[in-house]
């Protein structure tokens, strides 16, 4: 017949988990709340070790939304700064924009999951966006599109 646990049936077992979470140490915790040392060990091993884990993930995963958000953002002042070098003829700033943009839009399709890899294709010497050039607005496709196809002109110009 098994033994209940101690720690389970404590009234102050919130705190003592609390302090278990916290990694206070497991002798420190016993004497605290006057239970025994190897009851506060089973209790962290057998019946909050599980919820640990869980609450470590969900941190894990509000970072990971963090991360996501932060470089949303990021993509929205590139997207402006490509946006006033081509309103002002800055053609080497306005490249330099569509590559950084390129490369955001990969690693945020890496942290949502939706590419492993990039795979960027070559196209008459320029570099076109992956699979992840999908996530962005139609309009900042559009600018993407146009500033290529500027930088193709001009190629052909010099030529």
């Amino acid at each position: 017949m098994s033994r209940t646990c101690t720690i389970c049936t404590h009234p102050e077992r919130a705190k003592i988990e609390a302090a278990i979470a916290a990694g206070t140490s497991y002798r420190v915790i016993s004497r605290q709340f006057s239970v025994g040392h190897d009851s506060v060990q089973r209790h962290a091993a057998d019946h909050i070790q599980e919820t640990i884990k869980q609450t470590q993930a969900a941190k894990e995963e509000a970072h990971g939304l963090n991360v996501v958000k932060q470089l949303q953002v990021i993509n929205g002042i590139t997207l402006a700064i490509l946006q006033e070098a081509r309103t002002g003829k800055m053609h080497a700033l306005a490249l330099s924009a569509i590559d950084r943009v390129q490369k955001q839009i990969e690693l945020q399709a890496k942290l949502l999951g939706d590419i492993d890899k990039p795979t960027p294709q070559v196209q008459d010497g320029f570099v076109i966006p992956s699979d992840a050039f999908t996530h962005l607005p139609a309009s900042a496709r559009m600018e993407i599109r146009r500033a290529l196809v500027e930088a193709e002109q001009r190629k052909e110009h010099v030529s």
